[in-house]
C-alpha cells in the first residue's frame, strides 16, 4: 500500500454513462458473490450441454454438473479468465460499486473507454502491486550478464 487512501479502501471515482461512480476494493462478501456468479454460469453452461438428459433423473449427470460448478473459486483459472471477458468485467465493476450500478446498467450506458477506465481503477484497487489482471506465474526471463567481458557474442 502506498497511501492512507489505499489502506482504508477509500475508493476511486470514475465517470460512467455521464454519471460519477465510486469504485471500491472488493470485500470478502463481494468476492463470494463473484464466485457464486461464476458457479451459476458454469452450472447453467453444463446444464445446457446435458440438455434433457439432466431432467430424466440422471443423478450422476446432475452430481457431475454440481461438483464441476462448485470447483470454481475467486483465484481459479476460470475466474481469472472471466476477469478478462466483457461480461466478467461488467460484473466486477458492478460489485466494486457496492450497488450503485448494475451490470445491466453498465452494459446499456458505459462506453468502451469508460469500461477500460473502470477496469484500470478496479485493478489499481484490488491488485495494487500490478494494477492489471492477475496472471498465472510465468517462468522468469534469463538475466543478462552485467559484465560485458563474460558475455558471449
Amino acid at each position: 500500500m502506498s497511501s492512507l487512501a489505499e489502506l482504508v479502501g477509500a475508493g476511486i471515482e470514475v465517470t460512467v454513462g455521464g454519471r460519477a461512480v465510486k469504485l471500491y476494493p472488493l470485500t470478502l462478501r463481494q468476492m463470494g458473490e463473484w464466485e457464486r456468479w461464476l458457479q451459476c454460469r458454469r452450472a447453467a453452461a453444463i446444464a445446457s450441454v446435458l440438455g434433457p438428459n439432466a431432467a430424466d433423473g440422471s443423478a450422476s449427470a446432475a452430481r457431475t454438473a454440481i461438483s464441476a460448478a462448485v470447483d470454481v473459486s475467486y483465484w481459479s483459472e476460470e475466474s481469472l479468465a472471466q476477469m478478462r471477458t466483457l461480461e466478467g468485467q461488467l460484473q466486477l465493476i458492478a460489485l466494486s460499486t457496492r450497488g450503485a450500478v448494475t451490470r445491466e446498467w453498465l452494459s446499456d450506458h458505459a462506453t468502451f473507454e469508460e469500461l477500460c477506465s473502470c477496469m484500470e481503477a478496479f485493478y489499481q484497487l484490488n491488485f495494487p502491486e500490478t494494477s492489471q489482471t492477475p496472471q498465472t506465474p510465468q517462468t522468469p526471463k534469463k538475466k543478462q550478464d552485467a559484465n560485458p567481458q563474460t558475455r558471449q557474442t
